[in-house]
């Protein structure tokens, strides 16, 4: 997965490219330069500033092809701080616990107050997401009427969400053309912005998905009935044993498998167990379980500890 900051690096580099070649390609200002890389690298569509050359379309065609591909990205980002919480398993399943717990409490005013801190709470980085672009397409509204004092609210609105959205439906009119401050606001804000609304309408449709059909798609996939398919293939993996019995473990490990589970990461977790199991009786006990974790706890500790030894200088 590529890190955060390199991504954030080659974006700022495409926008710069773009920027400095339709400023310099089109002759104009720098601001409508960045104006027209947002407008063509987005594909956003605004039409104010035609392209007349064939260089200028053999470049927008490439630069086109990459800015898509930066939106993708940014939503791949976020599914993975959404669920970048795998340590802390046991955390998120008590937080589970309580915030369905609220919400079966029975409705009255100051209980639905609570339900909805409670969704904020569980829900945050979605929730985050979503606040995140609503405050910036009021600024875009904002700049926009002050910029633009002909334009009413409904029309500003209309050209922030058309411009995050990619539609383009509404473009700076003609007789401002010549305020280069809106066209370096609209590029910056357009920049960011559309980003910004793909993981807002993302967060959005992961709230109707997992409300509506996560649980029912959970369970319809558990009670399908077992084929001869399913059970040769768990042997085949050594998940199941072929003594004519399906015990409990087994059974979960067939569940997960149908849920999406790689097969190779419950090989891999059987495995892990017989590892830890030393004297191959088939389980753990609780001391010996946890001794592995206060081993590690150990070690990390004595390496940290002769990290610092090395980094403290001596004494003269």
């Amino acid at each position: 997965m590529v890190n955060a900051k390199i991504y954030g690096a080659v974006w700022l580099g495409w926008l710069v490219v773009g920027t400095l070649f339709y400023a310099l390609h089109l002759n104009v200002s720098f601001s409508k330069g960045l104006y027209m890389a947002v407008n063509i690298g987005y594909s956003i569509g605004w039409g104010d500033i035609p392209e007349t050359t064939i260089g200028s379309r053999v470049f927008s065609t490439f630069y086109v092809t990459i800015g898509a591909s930066f939106v993708g990205l940014a939503l791949t980002f976020f599914a993975d701080a959404v669920v970048a919480d795998h340590d802390n398993w046991y955390a998120n399943q008590k937080q589970e616990e309580e915030f369905q717990n609220t919400m079966a409490i029975p409705n009255t005013p100051r209980n639905i107050l609570r339900k909805i801190y409670a969704f904020t709470v569980y829900e945050w980085k979605q929730v985050r997401a979503i606040i995140v672009w609503l405050f910036w397409i009021a600024f875009m509204v904002g700049y926009a009427m002050i910029g633009i004092p002909e334009w009413k609210f409904n029309e500003a609105l209309y050209f922030a969400v058309a411009t995050c959205s990619t539609g383009g439906h509404y473009s700076i009119p003609e007789n401002h053309w010549g305020d280069d401050l809106l066209f370096l606001l609209t590029g910056i804000f357009g920049a960011i912005g559309v980003p910004l609304m793909g993981v807002a309408m993302g967060s959005i449709a992961a709230f109707i998905m997992h409300q509506d059909t996560l649980c029912l798609e959970t369970s319809s996939k558990i009670k399908e009935p077992v084929t001869q398919q399913e059970l040769d293939m768990l042997m085949d993996y050594g998940l199941i044993d072929k003594n004519g019995k399906i015990e409990r473990a087994e059974f979960v490990a067939l569940c997960c498998v149908r849920l999406g589970t790689d097969p190779k990461v419950i090989g891999h977790i059987t495995a892990r167990f017989e590892e830890l199991d030393e004297d191959g009786q088939g389980d753990l006990s609780m001391d010996e379980i946890l001794q592995v974790s206060k081993q590690k706890e150990a070690e990390e500790k004595g390496e940290t500890d002769k990290n610092t030894e090395e980094e403290t200088p001596q004494a003269a």
